[in-house]
């Protein structure tokens, strides 16, 4: 039991690094995602979140009694779900995007991978977790408190990615409004050169 539940703190400490570098990669990154990129990363990270949800629930079976199968199934399936987004929608996508270096390239895919594998994560918590003997509550409440870190990064990734593109619009206004004067100075330019 004790083992099941140290394996379960060190599958949630690699979690929580798979996240911190998925953000330090979305820092990396130089250009905005299109929108299908965009679209099936925002998917696969509904359903992460709804797998630490669905983790939480282990928890609390496992606490109160209950039956964890139909959990760890739903766990399972969400899981398998997001392998196939990624086998078979954005892999398929990324072999035919064009990059402008191979750096780029590589920071999107690291970025990608770190994001689903924190699946592959929750689906190893689950099943390390899947156990019907009696829990030490202090271990116990050491993995709610870990799992409840996971969900608050999983918000700020969230939150961090809006607020990225809103910083990304406004730039791109900022950047129309430097060419617009810059052209008029031109232009000014131009005509007290002709005088």
């Amino acid at each position: 039991m004790r083992r099941e539940l140290s394996k379960s703190a060190e599958l949630l400490d690699e979690t929580l690094d798979s996240l911190k570098h998925a953000a330090m990669l979305y820092e990396l990154l130089k250009g905005e995602l299109d929108d299908y990129l965009k679209n099936e990363i925002d998917l696969v990270l509904m359903i992460t979140v709804d797998m630490f949800i669905h983790l939480e629930r282990v928890l609390d079976a496992i606490e109160k009694g209950g039956d964890l199968d139909p959990i760890i199934k739903e766990i399972k399936d969400k899981e398998k779900f997001i392998d196939d987004i990624y086998q078979n929608r954005i892999y398929k996508y990324l072999v035919n995007l064009k990059v402008s270096s191979f750096w780029e390239g590589k920071i999107l895919c690291d970025f990608i991978d770190n994001i689903v594998n924190v699946s592959d994560y929750i689906e190893d918590v689950a099943d390390e977790l899947h156990i019907k003997d009696d829990v030490n509550p202090e271990l116990l409440n050491e993995l709610d408190y870990a799992l409840g870190e996971q969900l608050v990064l999983c918000e700020q990734k969230r939150l961090l990615s809006r607020e990225l593109d809103r910083l990304d619009f406004q730039a791109e206004k900022t950047r129309e409004k430097i060419d617009i004067l810059a052209r008029e100075q031109q232009e000014k330019l131009q005509e007290i050169q002709a005088v």
